[in-house]
């Protein structure tokens, strides 16, 4: 008999055998039932299923999975084995299965630990997929067996060839689960980081609260006597004075960040353009102080949004309030609102003095500080929490806030919210 010729009933087994191997794609089950049918179809005493590690070196088998009647199969998994020149190591640098009717006849001994009887029948057969041989079958017979036939290296052969695609998806699809894994820690550890922060700045805001609001009341009775001091006396009150407003500030934009999406939060409906004008004028004086072009272009029909008045105030103020701070005299700030569709677009433009692509990605992080703010405002830094809260706020209220910028010619801060119908 020819032997790459399979006889017709043993290829309906095969086919059967492969249907079950391919109908899970849990590896270690896959590869353990490609052992059971190989023993099954062969008949042979034991059977080992190797998969190349996906590590270096490349030549580093991995026995993943074996059958036999009486030994205790588990002994084997795990176990790494190196081959060069013996018979596995000629199964995968050919990818031509290999027979050896007696084990005495050839160098080429294939040795595996802690076998009860020493094997005198071997086939191996490559697992071949797209990107090369991926595995390796063993079947072994012992002393009193009869040795193998090359028509059953072709029985093998045509086995291994069919489920080395089962066995390449399982592989694949365990690697992918092991990722989600690696994500999902990764993601749980960010969360439980990000619970602790939050944590740390209530509990740090809850304790400033109170001395604050003693020390300001304190330090606001003693400007009301600034004219009785000396002018070291008044600058000493003065700075103390600005640095608690500062800290009060602090503590009121950590409040924000926290109870932006409290479940507390009262919503309702907002007139947003009518913020927006009221905003916007609010800094009309400032602007031309600052000899600054103010320019607002707001739709005159209501565009409501479901939300916080107070909250969206705030967003408006640190857009608004940053691009005053870092455009220079003889620049302009333009204000423009629109509403498209269910969507309601703010975008805040200036002239200023720009960002850098390097900081882009960084500055909606909490205390996050550019870099050259002290040549625009020297000691006039603050905190860093402004634009995470404008980021807190405008996504409690189901939109999202984005930035365009040039270093040098200036930014672009778009704020896009859900109008109340599409909220609602």
């Amino acid at each position: 008999m020819n032997t790459s010729i399979v006889p017709q009933e043993h290829l309906n087994t095969v086919y059967v055998y492969i249907q079950d191997v391919a109908a899970t794609l849990d590896l270690p089950t896959v590869t353990e039932r490609l052992a059971v049918h190989t023993r099954d179809l062969l008949h042979a005493d034991y059977v080992l299923v190797y998969l190349l590690a996906e590590s270096e070196p490349p030549e580093q088998l991995v026995e993943v999975a074996g059958a036999a009647a009486d030994w205790d199969v588990a002994h084997y998994i795990g176990t790494l084995l190196c081959f060069e020149d013996d018979l596995l190591g000629t199964v995968i640098h050919s990818g031509v299965g290999q027979r050896v009717a007696h084990t005495s006849s050839t160098a080429r001994l294939l040795q595996l630990p802690d076998v009860p009887s020493a094997p005198t029948a071997l086939l191996c057969a490559p697992l071949i997929h797209a990107t090369g041989v991926i595995g390796v079958v063993v079947a072994a017979r012992l002393t009193d067996a009869p040795p193998f036939t090359s028509d059953e290296l072709a029985l093998l052969q045509c086995l291994a060839s069919q489920v080395t695609t089962a066995v390449a998806h399982a592989q694949c699809y365990q690697r992918e689960r092991e990722s989600v894994a690696v994500l999902r820690q990764s993601l749980a550890e960010r969360q439980e980081h990000d619970r602790l922060k939050d944590l740390v700045l209530q509990n740090v805001s809850h304790e400033f609260r109170a001395p604050l609001t003693i020390a300001r009341g304190y330090i606001e009775l003693l400007e009301c006597e600034l004219e009785s001091l000396s002018p070291e006396q008044r600058e000493a009150i003065l700075i103390v004075a600005r640095r608690l407003r500062m800290l009060s500030e602090l503590v009121r934009d950590i409040n924000t960040i926290l109870h932006a999406k409290s479940p507390n939060i009262q919503y309702e409906p907002v007139d947003f353009a009518a913020l927006v004008r009221e905003a916007a004028g609010d800094f009309c004086r400032a602007a031309d102080k600052a000899a600054l072009g103010l320019d607002v272009v707001v739709e005159d029909e209501p565009v409501w949004v479901l939300g916080n008045a107070v909250q969206l105030w705030r967003v408006l103020d640190n857009l608004i309030g940053n691009a005053l701070k870092f455009t220079l005299p003889g620049g302009r700030i333009d204000i423009t609102l629109r509403q498209t569709g269910d969507r309601v677009c703010l975008a805040v433009a200036d002239t200023g003095m720009g960002i850098s692509p390097g900081q882009l990605a960084h500055i909606f992080e909490r205390f996050y500080q550019g870099e050259g703010l002290d040549r625009w405002h020297p000691g006039d830094r603050g905190m860093g929490l402004g634009l995470t809260m404008v980021k807190e706020i405008v996504e409690a209220h189901g939109g999202q806030v984005q930035v365009e910028s040039d270093l040098g010619k200036g930014s672009t801060f778009t704020v896009s919210l859900p109008v109340m119908q599409a909220a609602s």
